[in-house]
């Protein structure tokens, strides 16, 4: 059985509800709204006493429906998340103000039971998604075919080289000049430089 508390969930005839509080010993302690009108339910997320399955019962966790701009460029808009980067220039459709258009970051994305909830929006000027930061190598080392691990850190690609040469003179083995490309570090853990499947990609 599903233990309904504060979040977001779906009625039976599938809109979204939200749950705010929850007032112990009441006869209807869960206390929200359902399109920005107050709500309550029974502690199994009954509507009131209905008892035999009112539209407006809980029924399940929220999953917001996908959605896709209609023919003016509009995206309905259930709560939640900012959906695009924080300096993109949108326009918005409210619960019970005027339109508005400003940098997206400005708005309240989530439903409050008000009449400043968004319900849907289109993007009028979009912005570029970051580029990460290119992965400089700030060091190169050497591995000899048969031998063990590389452990020294060459400050230039010419002194590794130089390096391997000098190995591959001395052993008759081959030896590789290795450049980084990537790390991990912990603590907690960071990651930085080409992931396994962008150099998967960059070699198709």
């Amino acid at each position: 059985m599903t233990e309904f508390g504060i979040g977001t969930w779906k009625t039976r005839d599938g809109r979204k509800a939200v749950v705010e509080s929850i007032e112990s010993g009441r006869n209807l302690p869960l206390v929200g709204n359902i399109d920005g009108k107050r709500t309550q339910w029974t502690e199994d997320g009954g509507f009131y006493f209905s008892g035999y399955g009112h539209d407006a019962d809980l029924i399940a966790p929220w999953v917001a429906p996908a959605e896709y701009p209609d023919a003016d460029g509009w995206i309905k808009w259930y709560g939640g998340e900012c959906p695009v980067l924080p300096e993109t220039i949108v326009e918005t459709r409210h619960r019970g103000v005027d339109n508005q258009q400003f940098r997206a970051g400005s708005f309240w994305w989530d439903h409050r039971g008000k009449a400043g909830d968004i319900i849907a929006y289109r993007v009028v000027e979009p912005v570029a998604e970051p580029k990460a930061a290119a992965f400089a190598a700030e060091f190169w080392m050497v591995f000899l075919e048969g031998g063990s691990a590389p452990r020294v850190k060459h400050a230039s690609f010419e002194a590794a080289y130089e390096e391997a040469t000098r190995l591959v003179k001395q052993t008759g083995c081959r030896a590789w000049v290795l450049e980084p490309v990537s790390s991990v570090a912990t603590g907690p853990l960071v990651r930085e430089g080409r992931t396994p499947d962008a150099m998967l990609k960059a070699r198709s």
